[in-house]
């Protein structure tokens, strides 16, 4: 009985795997741009994705993250960046990944507080931290300082507002993102 159905097994397996192989087609209707246009080179290292980083992308993307654990915060090095090395009661979360190769990733990194929340751009070679700069941050209980960042065309702006004795300050800080690291261009 063991005979018969190894049997049967093998025939199903090895006629699955015939009727599996790619078909040859032909295009009889070739498109008349393909002779005039040629295919443009693609770039060797993509870009960043372009968003902006405010209280409504922290809060959305926030909501669907789950906290890292420990070991891991520690083996991407995070604990370097100050707010999360002595920040123990907020959650840290991977909220998004804005370029990736085998070996890096630039991601951002949440510290979600009950008080403070704030966002790092965190670039990661190797599972080591070998950037950062905060890109978001707000402090729900006394509004003196805010961060937002915005990228577009691998260009990161950041701007830091300040509230200080009934006056106003803000500071931009410009990143290009060139040849898979980003470059400070102020």
């Amino acid at each position: 009985m063991f005979k018969v159905f190894f049997i049967a097994v093998s025939c199903l397996t090895i006629m699955s795997c015939n009727n599996n192989s790619p078909q040859p087609t032909v295009n009889n209707n070739p498109s008349k741009d393909s002779a005039t246009a040629p295919e443009k080179p693609k770039d060797t290292i993509a870009g960043l994705k372009d968003l902006t980083i405010n209280e409504a992308y922290y809060e959305q993307k926030v909501k669907k993250a789950k906290k890292l654990a420990d070991s891991t915060i520690t083996s991407l090095s995070l604990t370097d960046i100050e707010d999360i090395n002595r920040n123990n009661d907020a959650a840290v979360k991977i909220i998004d990944t804005l370029w990736h190769t085998d070996t890096e990733q630039i991601i951002i990194v949440a510290l979600d507080g009950e008080t403070e929340m704030s966002a790092y751009l965190v670039h990661v070679k190797n599972n080591r931290l070998k950037q950062f700069e905060q890109v978001y941050y707000a402090d729900v209980v006394e509004y003196f300082m805010q961060v937002n960042s915005t990228i577009k065309d691998n260009r990161l702006s950041i701007v830091t507002t300040t509230d200080a004795d009934g006056s106003t300050t803000k500071k931009a800080t410009n990143f290009l993102f060139k040849d898979g690291s980003l470059q400070k261009i102020n």
